[in-house]
């Protein structure tokens, strides 16, 4: 995923590797618009970059930030405001800003389940984490990069990008009437992106880009697969408090 690297470097304006540190880090992936942009052609539509991740992670995620100037600030999207407010599986995004104005927001996953019972904190960030990749309101959105692969959240979200075409996903978690229907108009008339509603548009775009095994992504389950090892960590260590947070 060279060309993913080399694309998010450009915008952060350091290496990007720096954020995927194994030796610190254990659930941490960007998603969203940087990497939909990136897939679909127009790396240098990248507005901003969006980071999920559990505590350990975002805080060695903000300490990088921070080692390479950019500084914490009292600003969240729009869109995401209305997310954080609305479901109890996110704490408010935390914005980084740089002397250029590049911004990256990091989405913190809540330790509570939908119905606020006791929580086993990790399992729950965890399982929270998973379903704040998969509840995404377009199929755009469904592709997320862990610093080494590119995986689908949503299946066909690879074709989409490369394809510029997406689908509404009403039954997700961040869908939101208002919020999902800025977004679709935004893709449209501003990305040149087209809504489709049958199945005819999608086989076309297959055809067209005739995507080969090696070019298509792993699916969420192969990530998860993947970060099982992770589950052995210390328990102390998954709980490091944001620099920001002490």
């Amino acid at each position: 995923m060279v060309e993913i690297k080399k694309h998010l470097d450009n915008y952060l304006g350091f290496d990007s590797s720096l954020l995927f540190d194994k030796r610190r880090i254990d659930f941490v992936a960007i998603f969203g618009g940087a990497i939909r942009d990136i897939i679909s052609g127009n790396p240098d539509t990248i507005n901003d970059i969006d980071i999920i991740g559990l505590p350990l992670s975002l805080h060695h995620v903000a300490d990088v930030l921070e080692d390479n100037g950019y500084k914490k600030m009292n600003l969240v999207k729009p869109d995401l405001h209305r997310i954080y407010k609305d479901i109890k599986f996110i704490f408010e995004p935390l914005t980084f800003m740089s002397g250029n104005n590049k911004i990256v927001q990091l989405i913190r996953p809540h330790n509570i389940n939908a119905k606020g019972m006791p929580p086993n904190e990790f399992q729950l960030m965890r399982q929270n984490y998973y379903s704040l990749l998969t509840n995404v309101d377009l199929t755009s959105s469904g592709l997320f990069y862990d610093g080494e692969e590119l995986y689908e959240s949503i299946k066909f979200a690879y074709v989409h990008c490369k394809s510029k075409i997406y689908e509404k996903i009403d039954y997700a978690m961040m869908y939101d009437t208002t919020r999902t229907h800025l977004r679709s108009e935004k893709l449209k008339w501003d990305k040149g992106w087209t809504e489709y509603k049958d199945n005819v548009l999608l086989n076309r775009a297959i055809k067209i880009n005739h995507l080969t095994d090696k070019e298509a992504p792993g699916y969420i389950d192969d990530y998860i697969n993947k970060m099982k090892p992770y589950l052995a960590m210390e328990r102390s260590k998954r709980q490091r408090p944001l620099r920001n947070d002490r």
